[in-house]
């Protein structure tokens, strides 16, 4: 009877230690399946977000955007584009160079470029160069293509010359010449080709819309 009652504790305790083994196998299981899998945390590009398509478009539309108001501010105060028309000004400058123009108060030097205009007789505006200013005064002679300016003959290597002609305009005006307060005095650089102060005479600086700082086309020109 002993004996039958001592293996009857011993199943009892053998079948209780394998169900706590089994509830630890169950527990350890559950733990596992509940634990983050960190194996894409130890991974640095897993932790870079995605980038986002929209938010990319709206940045780049957002700068575009800031460009053109600050071009359209600066054409509108400081200054605005003014093609070439004609070949006045070559070698220098060439027809259909796009050239930005000042629009801040000017005033006129020697050996500037302009753009200005002739009321009552030409509609569309001119582009050349200053040779003198008010109170200079101008003297050409058109047979050696020389041009003085208070006794100084002027290095004038940017023109056209045409060897064996005679510069454009003589007999048009008494020289010298000094030109009055308000006033300078413009001509083309392509010198037999250019219509300006040797036919219209000075230019009145109030009709004087801008000095050209730069070319902005053709690019890289």
């Amino acid at each position: 009877m002993d004996e039958e009652r001592k293996d009857n504790i011993s199943e009892a305790e053998a079948s209780a230690e394998q169900e706590n083994e089994a509830e630890q196998e169950a527990a350890a299981e559950q733990d596992a399946s509940a634990e983050p899998d960190n194996s894409a945390g130890d991974d640095p590009e897993a932790k870079k977000p995605k980038p986002d398509i929209f938010a990319q478009l709206f940045d780049f539309f957002d700068m575009l955007c800031v460009a053109l108001t600050i071009v359209i501010l600066m054409f509108s105060f400081i200054g605005r584009h003014s093609p070439v028309n004609g070949t006045s000004m070559y070698p220098t400058l060439d027809e259909g160079d796009l050239m930005i123009v000042t629009s801040l108060p000017y005033t006129p030097k020697r050996g500037d470029i302009v753009v200005f205009q002739n009321p009552g007789l030409y509609e569309r505006p001119f582009i050349k160069r200053v040779i003198a200013v008010e109170g200079d005064t101008l003297d050409i002679d058109f047979d050696t293509w020389s041009v003085y300016v208070n006794g100084e003959k002027l290095d004038e290597s940017y023109i056209n010359y045409e060897a064996g002609t005679t510069m454009r305009g003589k007999g048009g005006f008494e020289f010298p010449m000094t030109l009055p307060e308000g006033y300078c005095w413009c001509m083309g650089d392509n010198r037999n080709n250019s219509t300006d102060s040797r036919v219209i005479g000075p230019i009145d600086n109030r009709f004087i819309l801008g000095q050209a700082v730069c070319r902005i086309w053709p690019l890289g020109k």
